[in-house]
């Protein structure tokens, strides 16, 4: 048979007296639906989990102050939606540019065969270059 599930309040309680184990219970029950919750408001499950983690990281920090909330579920829910607002004004606060307004000098040049024979030509004429320095110069050029 297995072990009843503390209630809510005995994880705070038991948080509150750095029970990391309990910690762990009290994230397992409410991660899911913080994630489900905030993707409501960020549309992006990787913001999301990010937001809820911040979140789980603050109760942790404020352990202590958390057996003071007399509703712990609204608590959450109210936190998790203040910290997913956040992140949609600091994405609003980023310059962004769509694909086709990336200057093209950004963009990765594919190593075709003919740049990949140019390359090792021209590491060939570097290393003969190389070659051609007295002794002491060599041992800066490694």
């Amino acid at each position: 048979m297995a072990a009843a599930t503390p209630a809510t309040e005995e994880l705070v309680q038991r948080m509150a007296a750095d029970d990391r184990q309990a910690f762990a219970l009290f994230f397992t029950r409410y991660h899911g639906k913080l994630v489900t919750f905030a993707t409501l408001y960020v549309r992006s499950r990787e913001l999301a989990e990010e937001a809820v983690s911040d979140v789980f990281l603050k109760l942790w920090q404020k352990r202590a102050a958390l057996v003071e909330v007399k509703n712990l579920n609204s608590y959450l829910y109210i936190a998790v939606k203040n910290q997913a607002l956040n992140y949609l004004q600091k994405a609003e606060n980023q310059p962004s540019l769509a694909l086709d307004e990336v200057p093209t000098a950004l963009t990765v040049e594919l190593m075709t065969p003919e740049r990949e024979l140019l390359t090792s030509e021209l590491q060939a004429e570097i290393q003969r270059a190389v070659d051609k320095l007295p002794p002491s110069a060599k041992s800066f050029s490694a």
